[in-house]
C-alpha cells in the first residue's frame, strides 16, 4: 500500500488517484483535491490555516543537538513502549521539521504523511529536511491538516505523532478519537504537550516575581510588560480550559492535566493511555531561562527574574506529585489489537448554579471579592450590546463576570494585565499576585434579540467563581442605553 492509497476523498471517502503533478481526483465523485509545489491542500482557506513560518524562527537553521535532545527525552520517557519499527506514520503539525528529522533522521519509520495547517510551514519543514539529506530513502508526502478531516483512511497508519500539536486543536477529545480511527489494530499515538500543573505552579512563581519587582521599583518597563503580557495570556488560557467557544479565539488553547488527558484516552477506546513526565525541572530556574529567552529579555531583567525563580517556585513546585515535575508530558495511547472496547461519548454540559445574593453561604464561598466594572449598553442594530471593562479581585478564583439583561446573558473572563489594580487592593499579598496582577476585563458583549429600552434594561451582574458559586453584585436594576454605571467594591 502507497501513501496515497491512505489518502481518500474527504467528500465521499473514495480512492483518490493522480492528476499529473497539480491535482488528485477522486475515482467516484471526480472530487478535485488540490497539489500545490508537491503538497496536497485537504485543507483550503480556513481561518487559522495560514501560520506563517517566521513565527517558528526557520530562518535559522534547526538546531541538531535540539533535535536528538528531543528524541532521546521522547524515547527515554516511553521506555520499554517504543516499538521495533513505528511504520507508516502520520505527524500531525510538523510546524519546521523538529520531530519530522528526529523520525526520518533515525530510521524509525517506513513511511511519513507530514501534515500542518499552513502550506507555508509545510514548505519550510520540506526544506529542512532536504537540507539535511533526509528526503528519498522513505515514502514521504505534506498534506494540509487543521483538525479531523476525512482525507485519510481509517486503518492506514501505524503511528500517530506530533509535538505541540494537541495544545492547538480545538476540541481535543474529537480530535483523539478520529486519531484512534485511523490507527490500525495495535498502533499507537504520541504527542509532546505542556504539562497544566508545572506551567501553573511556575507562572504562580513568576507573577510573584513580578509583584516583588513593582514593589522595588512601580516605574513600568517594556521588559515587565512582556512579563506581565506572559502571564496575561497564561491566565487566560488556564481559565478558559473546557471551554471551548472561548478557546476557538485563541492559538494555544490548551495544557494538559494528566489524568484528565488520560481519562480522555480511555473514553475514546485506547487500552492504554498515560501521560508520561519528560525530564524534571525541579527548581524552575531552566523553565525561567527559557521564558525568558522567547520573551528577548534583556540581560539585567532575565537575570534577575532567572535568579529569582528558585526561591518562588520553592512555594509551588513541591505541592505537584512526581510527575507533575516537568514543564512537558508525552501522551502515550495505544490501540488494542482487539475489538475496539469503549466508545467515546462527550460529557454533558455544566450547568452554571444560581446566583445568591450577598451574604448567604454561595457569596461566603467566593470570599472577599474587590472590583471597579463600568458597564456601558448602547443600541447595535435592532439589538443592544455592552460594553463592559475594568477589573475584579477576589480571594477565590473568578472564572468571570456575567452580564444579564432579562433573560439573555453575556460573559467575560478577567485576565488583562492591571498592575494598578494589583498595587491598589493586594500590596500585602492578600490574593494570589497571578490573581491580582491579571484582573482586567475589557469586552463588548453582544445581545442580538435585546431591543433598546429608553426606560432602561434589566440589569443583573454576577461573579461566576471556579469553584462553582455564584455572585450576585450591587447593581443598579436597570441599565439606560448610553448611560455608563459603575460597579465599585
Amino acid at each position: 500500500m502507497t501513501l496515497l492509497d491512505r489518502l481518500q476523498c474527504p467528500a465521499c471517502g473514495a480512492s483518490l488517484r493522480a492528476a499529473g503533478s497539480t491535482a488528485l481526483h477522486c475515482v467516484r465523485c471526480q472530487a478535485t483535491i488540490p497539489v500545490q509545489d508537491g503538497i496536497v491542500t485537504l485543507v483550503q482557506a480556513r481561518p487559522g490555516t495560514h501560520a506563517a513560518p517566521e513565527i517558528h524562527d526557520v530562518d535559522q537553521a534547526i538546531d541538531p543537538d535540539r533535535v536528538e535532545q528531543q528524541y532521546r527525552d521522547i524515547r527515554d520517557a516511553a521506555g520499554a513502549r517504543w516499538p521495533d519499527a513505528l511504520g507508516t506514520t502520520l505527524e500531525v503539525g510538523c510546524g519546521t521539521g523538529l520531530l519530522s528529522r528526529s523520525l526520518l533522521g533515525h530510521g524509525d519509520v517506513g513511511g511519513v504523511v507530514v501534515t500542518d495547517p499552513s502550506l507555508k510551514m509545510l514548505a519550510a519543514c520540506r526544506g529542512a529536511l532536504q537540507g539535511a539529506g533526509l528526503v528519498g530513502h522513505v515514502p514521504l508526502m505534506f498534506a494540509t491538516l487543521s483538525g479531523p478531516e476525512a482525507g485519510f483512511r481509517e486503518g492506514g497508519f501505524d503511528t500517530c505523532a506530533g509535538t505541540s500539536a494537541l495544545r492547538h486543536i480545538h476540541d481535543v477529545p474529537n480530535f483523539l478519537q478520529h486519531v484512534f480511527r485511523l490507527l490500525r489494530p495495535g498502533g499507537r499515538a504520541f504527542f509532546l504537550e505542556p504539562n497544566a500543573r508545572y506551567h501553573r505552579a511556575i507562572m504562580q512563581a513568576l507573577a510573584d516575581i513580578v509583584a516583588q519587582l513593582i514593589m522595588r521599583d512601580p516605574t513600568p518597563s517594556p521588559g515587565r510588560h512582556k512579563l506581565l503580557d506572559l502571564l496575561a495570556r497564561a491566565r487566560r488560557t488556564s481559565m478558559h480550559q473546557g471551554d471551548l467557544t472561548a478557546l476557538a479565539r485563541l492559538d494555544d488553547r490548551h495544557v494538559f492535566v494528566a489524568e484528565q488527558i488520560e481519562q480522555s484516552g480511555r473514553e475514546v477506546g485506547f487500552a492504554v493511555a498515560e501521560a508520561l513526565p519528560i525530564g524534571r525541572f525541579g527548581s524552575g530556574a531552566a523553565m525561567a531561562a527559557a521564558l525568558c529567552e522567547q520573551m528577548d529579555l534583556g540581560a539585567p531583567l532575565r537575570d534577575q527574574v532567572v535568579g529569582m525563580m528558585p526561591a518562588y517556585a520553592s512555594r509551588y513546585l513541591p505541592l505537584l506529585a512526581d510527575r507533575d515535575l516537568s514543564p512537558s508530558l508525552l501522551l502515550w495511547f495505544e490501540k488494542s489489537i482487539g475489538p475496539r472496547p469503549a466508545r467515546f461519548s462527550p460529557p454533558a454540559p455544566d450547568r452554571d448554579a444560581e446566583a445568591a445574593p450577598p451574604g448567604t453561604a454561595a457569596a461566603a464561598a467566593g470570599g472577599v471579592s474587590r472590583h471597579a466594572l463600568r458597564l456601558r449598553a448602547d443600541p447595535d442594530g435592532e439589538g443592544t450590546v455592552v460594553r463592559l471593562s475594568g477589573w475584579c479581585i477576589a480571594n477565590a478564583e473568578v472564572s468571570r463576570v456575567r452580564v444579564r439583561i432579562g433573560a439573555a446573558a453575556g460573559t467575560a473572563s478577567p485576565w488583562l494585565p492591571r498592575p494598578d489594580a494589583h498595587a491598589a487592593v493586594n500590596a500585602n499579598g492578600v490574593v494570589s499576585n497571578w490573581t491580582s496582577l491579571c484582573c482586567g476585563i475589557e469586552e463588548t458583549l453582544h445581545f442580538p434579540d435585546v431591543s433598546p429600552d429608553p426606560e432602561g434594561l434589566p440589569l443583573i451582574v454576577e461573579l461566576v467563581m471556579a469553584a462553582g458559586p455564584v455572585i450576585r453584585l450591587p447593581a443598579p436594576s436597570r441599565l439606560v442605553p448610553g448611560e455608563e454605571i459603575t460597579l465599585k467594591a
